[in-house]
């Protein structure tokens, strides 16, 4: 139906509303190009134990896992709501960073300062990562599904741009680098994302008032659901698309599933596909390059993290024109096919290194092999790969997707530190193990995306949903002509 195109979409009503949505996309990552700050300034001062000093970078990533978690309870309090809550919570949490005076390296003191405040933040972060993509799809529809989330995921590389730059006295000179020493230029580090917060929670009250659509018809607010599709949808559309919704308000039943419902025959293949995907991509290594590049590469570009990020700023542009155009499942695959590539040069570089004497000779290599990595990986699977499941999983089952891959990230850069000892260039074993590890992950990733992941580009919910389930009342719409005609199983 003509009420489920794009064409009568007020489409800079919903870039505005996305704008403000995003904003907590921009502080994700700001905080994850700080995550591994903490652990190499902490462990260079070496007034704290060892194990303090992946306390701090762990204590973010538990936030993160347990915002994923909470938001699959709670999500249906309000997409709105929640973005508010995730405000207040980094707010909160960054207060106790601003305590210390910030000198050249931490104490005692300033540990137990930070350790909650990484939590929170974190926590936030978790809760971003569930909330904003499904925010960001239910108020545009199939088409522009792909864009969406790839502005979502570019204003991500952006804030990691951001925050490297803010950090670049840490990664210009490796392990053994001091905070800032200018004490404002260190507090804006902790400042400028609590001011973007700050500003989301502004906005949200006082201007975004309205929630998603769908939420209100989860709810049974048809009022607001018909206020919120004025707000969405040209005058000509809205009572066609509220005779829609009102018609077809069953076919969401599946979107009202909880964390046991994801063990049925519905789901369980669905969350398979997910959880496979999501630990292959965790293991590819991105976050270990985005965090250690500096040290691996060292010698080949000081500030080699804002470099390979402003590759993946451009990288994600092409995931924004290419995510709808041709779909998700040729992206992934040649994607990931690229990471493969990349890593798998790397790992034969480290190899060839391995017998000579002396530092790394091919660094200006590595950074290379590194940069087209970082470039196939921001233009599918780190882009729209970060949250395509949406498309065909309810809430809980978004929720246990972002988490297994905050679980993943953390084992892996945990690790990667803990092994060698931060990301040193001069631990070869370490470094070849992992890229080794690194090596088979975006292998199996590519055969994965090849053989699991089916096309959903401009696919009904409903309709993505029935491709993945094993259960046979399901299957058999997948063909169903009434799906199509709702504006609102998108």
């Amino acid at each position: 139906m003509i009420a489920n195109t794009e064409d009568n979409l007020k489409r800079k009503y919903i870039y505005k509303y996305a704008f403000v949505i995003c904003l907590g996309s921009f502080v994700f990552g700001t905080e994850l190009s700080k995550s591994t700050a903490f652990r190499l300034e902490s462990s260079a001062d070496g007034s704290l134990h060892i194990l303090q000093t992946y306390f701090l970078p762990g204590m973010f990533y538990l936030g993160g896992i347990s915002g994923c978690i909470l938001s699959g309870y709670t999500i249906n309090w309000g997409r709105r709501n929640m973005l508010i809550l995730s405000d207040v919570v980094f707010l909160l949490g960054t207060i106790p960073m601003l305590i210390p005076s910030l000198p050249k390296s931490f104490t005692q003191a300033d540990y137990y300062y930070f350790l909650p405040g990484r939590f929170l933040t974190g926590f936030t972060i978790g809760i971003v990562t569930v909330v904003v993509p499904i925010f960001l799809k239910e108020i545009s529809s199939p088409g522009l599904y792909g864009r969406m989330w790839s502005a979502h995921s570019l204003v991500i590389v952006f804030g990691e741009v951001v925050g490297q730059s803010m950090c670049y006295e840490i990664w210009a000179d490796g392990v053994d680098s001091q905070l800032p020493i200018h004490f404002w230029f260190a507090k804006l580090t902790f400042l400028l994302p609590a001011i973007v917060e700050l500003a989301q929670l502004f906005l949200l009250i006082f201007y975004s008032k309205l929630d998603t659509p769908k939420f209100y018809l989860h709810i049974g607010a048809d009022t607001e659901c018909l206020e919120s599709l004025a707000s969405i949808y040209r005058s000509d559309r809205r009572s066609i698309a509220y005779n829609d919704l009102c018609t077809n308000r069953d076919l969401l039943r599946y979107k009202r599933a909880t964390y046991c419902n994801m063990f049925s025959r519905t789901y369980i293949w669905a969350i398979t596909v997910t959880v496979i995907f999501l630990v292959f991509r965790g293991f590819s290594g991105f976050v270990v390059l985005l965090a250690y590049a500096a040290n691996i590469y060292k010698g080949a570009a000081a500030s080699g993290n804002i470099l390979l990020t402003a590759i993946g700023c451009l990288s994600c542009l092409i995931a924004y024109f290419l995510s709808d155009r041709y779909g998700r499942r040729p992206l992934f695959f040649y994607g990931s096919l690229v990471t493969f590539v990349a890593n798998f040069l790397s790992f034969a570089t480290l190899i060839m290194d391995s017998f000579q004497n002396g530092a790394f000779d091919n660094k200006g290599l590595l950074f290379l092999f590194a940069a087209i990595y970082v470039a196939g990986y921001w233009a599918s699977i780190g882009s729209v790969g970060l949250v395509f499941f949406t498309e065909f999983l309810p809430d809980p089952g978004c929720a246990i997707g972002q988490g297994v891959y905050w679980i993943s990230v953390s084992a892996v850069v945990l690790s990667f530190s803990a092994a060698t000892g931060g990301g040193s260039a001069n631990n070869k074993p370490a470094l070849v193990l992992f890229f080794f590890i690194f090596t088979l992950s975006s292998f199996l990733l590519t055969f994965w995306s090849y053989y699991t992941i089916k096309e959903t580009a401009k696919k009904s919910d409903y309709e993505a949903m029935c491709m993945y389930s094993l259960d046979e009342e399901d299957a058999q719409h997948k063909s169903d002509e009434s799906i199509h005609s709702s504006i609102f199983s998108s």
